[in-house]
């Protein structure tokens, strides 16, 4: 979605809003020699909340108990 929004945007600012939008959604993990399969698994809820949140029509504020335990 990010490479599409990029190559369509007509300004600076807009650019910049999507990197936002897609920085947003991302995870970063910390290195590790090898991640466990559980481990990314247990990741695939948070990114989909994430992306929901993502294409949601309207800005929500963000539900502090929903990183509570990562």
């Amino acid at each position: 979605v990010f490479r599409i929004d990029a190559y369509m945007a007509q300004s600076r600012g807009e650019l910049l809003h999507s990197l936002e939008g897609f920085l947003d959604c991302s995870l970063v993990l910390p290195p590790t020699d090898a991640p466990s399969e559980q481990a990314l698994l247990s990741l695939v809820p948070v990114q989909r909340e994430l992306l929901r949140r993502r294409y949601q029509s309207s800005p929500a504020k963000p539900d502090s108990s929903f990183y509570k335990g990562l």
